[in-house]
């Protein structure tokens, strides 16, 4: 659900302000790295 949240911010940003599509993928990727990190940390998750 967070990444379909964020293709239409993207979408939307797009259509109004092309120059903050490029903070998209960042913001996906610090989520990505966020939930491994908490999931390691909380969930004793390893790779």
């Amino acid at each position: 659900m967070i990444w379909l949240g964020l293709l239409a911010l993207g979408i939307y940003l797009l259509r109004t302000r092309p120059v903050y599509v490029l903070l998209v993928p960042v913001a996906s990727a610090a989520i990505w790295f966020g939930a491994i990190s908490a999931g390691e940390a909380w969930l004793n998750w390893t790779a």
